[in-house]
């Protein structure tokens, strides 16, 4: 019988049998297959939950976590998969038991990803096995019984082993000078404030779920930003100090309700409607005015701006937005507000489009493109992480793009009129990130895909730092005074004093 038509697919042998062969597909939110021929021929398994209907165990993400083991040596009948929770089947898939709950801490964390067995597993008096996933590693010491609770949540049986290992995948950064703290957003893992006062293990989260870009008030130390998925920013009033789930919340319109005991939407102005739609990406980008603390530009599918970014927040108000830029080509995924000039801003797409405003404070600002069109684009088709305004120079931009490739940073010296690639003898990888030393205008910092490197002449030739966070995805950079802050997907925050 032919498998269905699916997108990923995950393969395991039956250790006890290598005959046996399971896919997990990520199709109509998970199924599961076997093979009793070494792979030949497969038949779809039942999948079914406890109620007797499909478990639906990988949910929409099974592009993202999907794994399968069926790594006992005595009984080839016993898989466990896994996507945002884990379960457990004893009769080779057709009936699955979820052994985790995603949403309690005492259980394992969501989004699996690895399943390894303990090398003195032997299905009798050792079970152990090991699992990887968005909040680390966690120990099963009996994979038979894990899970086993009378109720949900399934919390019993697991055991956390990361105990302070630096590894948390960030994907954007603030601080504030005067304060020292610094906040930032994780993969899965919410919105955390690091104190200095309190030494580099202490941080603490202030959001839950996701995190993502950041931002801190540079003139008020109570205030940061942060975001959750599709453009879904929040605001943290206390300096970073708490979790303040309970207070501010979300400032995109999102709301619990208590009326009807669920979320709500505020209408429009103060909500944004590409969030409310998730017409944005899953990390979307949003930056505070570096020339007015009650200015945010929000990017989705339009541009978003609100001038009262402070406003007090109401489940019939808040801050209000409003559309600055129709929708183009893509999504958004770079913004720039120029220092020292509001009105000059920058905004780039997933495609690779660039397009600057010379009146952005307007109620309808003007949109230029800049990066050229057909055959002369820059870099068409490539995603547009950062856009990067000189503090030195208005006039010269740099702009840091995807893809494994050669040409992934350039420089435009007049505006955006020309540009000219400065990649030069770089690796072959994504540009993420971008920072220029504010005392140096010639001293230029970027965020690979393979860690770090810099150059002491605007882009002419390039050296790795060998520094920190080493070869690993660095997501963004930014300024404590003198101090570069280098975010990574992997290996935590690093920084050095220059």
């Amino acid at each position: 019988m032919p498998v269905a038509r699916g997108g990923r697919v995950e393969l395991c042998y039956a250790r006890a049998n290598p005959n046996v062969v399971y896919a997990s597909i990520n199709a109509e939110n998970g199924q599961i297959w076997r093979s009793v021929d070494g792979g030949k021929r497969f038949t779809k398994r039942k999948g079914r939950n406890p109620d007797g209907v499909p478990a639906n165990y990988l949910g929409d993400q099974g592009w993202y976590d999907n794994v399968i083991w069926a790594g006992d040596p005595t009984n080839p009948d016993l898989v466990i998969v896994g996507g945002v929770d884990l379960w457990r089947s004893l009769d080779g898939g057709d009936d699955l038991v979820d052994i985790s709950t995603w949403w309690d801490g005492r259980s394992a964390h969501a989004d699996h990803h690895c399943i390894v067995s303990h090398p003195g597993y032997d299905g009798g008096a050792h079970r152990t096995v090991y699992f990887g996933n968005d909040g680390g590693v966690y120990r099963a010491d009996d994979v038979t019984t894990v899970g086993n609770d009378a109720n949900i949540p399934r919390i019993s049986g697991w055991i956390e082993l990361n105990n302070n290992y630096s590894v948390t995948q960030f994907y954007g950064a603030a601080g504030n000078v005067a304060s020292g703290i610094i906040i930032a957003g994780a993969q899965d893992n919410g919105t955390l404030a690091f104190d200095p006062a309190t030494g580099p293990e202490n941080w603490i989260q202030i959001f839950g779920g996701d995190g993502g870009f950041c931002c801190a008030d540079p003139q008020d130390p109570t205030t940061f930003y942060g975001e959750y998925v599709y453009l879904n920013i929040h605001r943290n009033s206390d300096g970073g100090t708490t979790d303040d789930t309970a207070g501010d919340r979300y400032i995109t319109g999102q709301f619990w309700n208590p009326a009807i005991g669920a979320w709500s939407w505020k209408p429009v102005p103060f909500q944004i409607p590409d969030a409310a739609n998730q017409r944005a990406l899953f990390i979307a980008p949003f930056v505070l005015d570096p020339n007015d603390a009650n200015r945010i530009l929000a990017g989705g599918e339009s541009l978003w701006r609100t001038n009262d970014a402070k406003a007090a927040n109401t489940p019939t108000s808040g801050p209000r937005w409003a559309r600055i830029k129709q929708p183009s080509n893509g999504m958004i995924s770079a913004i720039c507000v120029v220092p020292g000039d509001s009105d000059r801003a920058w905004v780039g797409y997933t495609t690779g489009e660039i397009a600057k405003s010379l009146n952005a404070t307007a109620a309808m600002p003007s949109w230029s493109r800049i990066d050229g069109l057909g055959a002369n684009q820059i870099q068409a088709g490539r995603f547009c992480h950062q856009i990067l305004v000189s503090p030195h120079d208005a006039n010269t931009i740099f702009v840091a793009f995807g893809g494994f490739s050669a040409g992934n940073v350039w420089r435009s010296d007049d505006g955006g009129a020309t540009w000219v690639n400065i990649a030069g003898t770089l690796p072959k990888a994504p540009v993420r990130a971008l920072a220029i030393h504010p005392d140096s205008p010639n001293s230029l910092y970027i965020g690979t895909e393979v860690g770090v490197f810099a150059s002491e002449d605007r882009g002419g030739t390039w050296s790795p730092t060998n520094k920190g966070p080493a070869n690993v995805s660095v997501e963004d950079l930014f300024w404590m005074d003198r101090k570069l802050i280098c975010i990574t997907h992997g290996r935590g925050l690093f920084e050095i004093d220059l």
